[in-house]
């Protein structure tokens, strides 16, 4: 644990040196219902705080031994929280689509919206074989979007991974990597493509 808090501190020094410039620090904490207390929660909170994290990602989820606290009732202490109440998917949160609209042309950022994206959707597995199954699949495929496409903010989720796919691309190919622009660009064109189907 102590490499790890030396390591985020060491990241965000190296960040301060470079103008604020380099990868976003994400800590995350899936909650069960032994690491759920208070007291955990508001330490949790200061040691992000102390190390320098830009961002605390609290998930909810219906796994075995999940948490029974209630999302509303979480003590923020931190400034930058994003909930992800996974046992609840009637709908996308509100505040992962904000948060993912906000985001500057480096492909560290970028990756770090599509992975908030994709953690939403791989969230909703309730086991190892879901998740297992999930986790082979290409990012242009269908199966991994058609749990979420009957609700009403799927077209805006669907439409954003295409315009951030694409801005990873032209990132790419500003930095004269060909390969990788190409590759997401092909798969931006495909999830585009997925997107137009369900405005239809």
């Amino acid at each position: 644990m102590e490499r790890l808090l030396d390591l985020t501190r060491r990241i965000r020094a190296r960040k301060e040196k470079r103008g604020g410039k380099g990868p976003e620090i994400i800590w995350q904490k899936v909650l069960f219902n032994y690491n759920d207390s208070p007291e955990e929660l508001a330490e949790y909170q200061h040691t992000a705080l102390d190390c320098g994290v830009d961002t605390l990602r609290i998930c909810y989820t219906y796994t075995s031994e999940h948490t029974a606290s209630d999302p509303d009732k979480l003590e923020r202490i931190f400034p930058n929280i994003e909930i992800l109440n996974n046992r609840d998917r009637s709908q996308i949160p509100e505040e992962l689509l904000e948060n993912a609209a906000r985001h500057d042309c480096e492909p560290g950022d970028i990756f770090s919206v599509i992975s908030r994206l994709y953690h939403w959707l791989d969230c909703g597995m309730s086991s190892r074989e879901e998740y297992d199954e999930f986790s082979s699949l290409s990012l242009d495929d269908w199966k991994l979007y058609e749990p979420l496409s009957d609700l009403p903010e799927f077209s805006r989720f669907i439409t954003m991974l295409s315009e951030h796919f694409d801005a990873l691309s032209h990132c790419y190919e500003k930095r004269g990597n060909e390969k990788d622009a190409y590759r997401f660009s092909q798969v931006a064109y495909k999830v585009s493509k997925m997107a137009e189907a369900v405005v239809r």
